[in-house]
């Protein structure tokens, strides 16, 4: 009998076990538990109207900026006061199929023209955030990703571009000016490089893109 109970708690340790790590690859809780090789993905990800993805993002965005906050990282304090890109969230499957927005301060306003083949000047900073939404219409904030032009020689690993990553929770997850941590964001360079002749910049999608201010 004793045995048997004890097969029955193992059994359900196991599947305890099994929960846990779905919910935290679902909701992001465990993203900062390990060094990834690329963004996560949203399990099951929504396919839902731009309209709907500029409501979920209106209602979370207040308090992203405050969990950003927490990091203590300046640009994360006010990026959403810069100049928004986009005119809707949309779906990046080069940031795990989420819905993401694009911001700039004022020494990145040419970031429109980065296909033509301008680059930034230095100072010029780029921050996207980022939201998951489930196909079951749970919503959940995510990282902040912030790249920054630095003045030439400054990073010649990264190309002269600084990347942060700060996650949901407000933690400074990476700085690759950071020698602690920069290998943590060595995978965000390594997709950047893919449009080195944009100055390492990806854009936004076509239809996604906001009229020019």
């Amino acid at each position: 009998m004793l045995r048997n109970l004890g097969l029955v708690g193992l059994v359900v340790i196991v599947f305890w076990g099994i929960g846990y790590l779905w919910l935290s690859a679902e909701d992001g809780t465990a993203e900062t538990a390990f060094q990834p090789e690329g963004h996560f993905r949203t399990f099951n990800a929504a396919s839902i109207s731009p309209e709907r993805a500029e409501s979920y993002y209106e209602n979370l965005r207040g308090d992203m900026a405050d969990r950003y906050a927490e990091a203590a990282e300046a640009s994360a304090m006010n990026y959403q006061q810069w100049q928004r890109f986009n005119s809707a969230p949309y779906i990046s499957a080069t940031h795990g199929d989420r819905f993401v927005n694009n911001f700039g301060n004022a020494l990145a306003a040419g970031y429109a023209g980065v296909l033509q083949g301008e680059t930034l000047p230095p100072g010029a900073i780029l921050a996207k955030d980022a939201f998951a939404v489930t196909a079951g219409e749970k919503v959940f904030a995510q990282s902040l990703f912030l790249m920054e032009k630095l003045e030439q020689g400054r990073s010649p690993a990264f190309a002269d571009w600084r990347y942060v990553m700060i996650t949901a929770a407000g933690e400074l997850y990476a700085d690759s000016l950071d020698p602690d941590t920069a290998a943590k964001v060595t995978f965000c360079h390594d997709c950047h490089a893919g449009v080195a002749d944009q100055d390492y910049l990806f854009y936004i999608p076509e239809p996604f893109r906001a009229a020019s201010r």
